[in-house]
C-alpha cells in the first residue's frame, strides 16, 4: 500500500512545509529502490521504513502508516456493495424465497 499512497504522502509532506519537487523525487527514489529489492533480492517491502527515515520527506512512520491504510483507497466500493445487495440481491432473494430448490432442497 505505501506504493499506492505516495500521492497522499506527497500532499501531507508539502502541507508540513517540505518542497514538493524534492519530496516527489525522494518518494520516487525510495519506491524504485524498494521495488528493486523485492525483485532482485526477494526481500520484503520496507518502503514505510525508507520513507520514514528520510528527513526530506519529513513524515513519521506512524503518519505514513495512517496515510497508507486500505480504507483510503477503496473509494465508494463499500457503499456500492451495500447498494447492490439492497437494491438487486435482496429483491431477488425475496422473489425466489418460496421456491424449495432455492433453499438447497430437492424439489418434489
Amino acid at each position: 500500500l505505501p506504493f499506492l499512497a505516495t500521492e497522499n504522502l506527497l500532499m501531507e509532506s508539502v502541507k508540513q512545509g517540505h518542497d514538493r519537487q524534492t519530496v516527489h523525487e525522494r518518494l520516487r527514489f525510495h519506491s524504485l529502490e524498494a521495488a528493486r529489492q523485492i525483485k532482485e533480492e526477494g526481500s520484503g517491502p520496507n518502503l514505510v521504513s525508507l520513507f520514514a527515515q528520510d528527513d526530506q520527506i519529513g513524515l513519521s512512520k506512524e503518519k505514513i502508516e495512517e496515510l497508507s491504510k486500505p480504507e483510503h483507497f477503496v473509494g465508494r466500493s463499500v457503499e456500492q456493495t451495500h447498494e447492490f445487495l439492497t437494491e438487486i440481491v435482496a429483491p431477488l432473494i425475496k422473489k425466489y424465497a418460496a421456491i424449495p430448490s432455492f433453499h438447497g432442497e430437492t424439489p418434489l
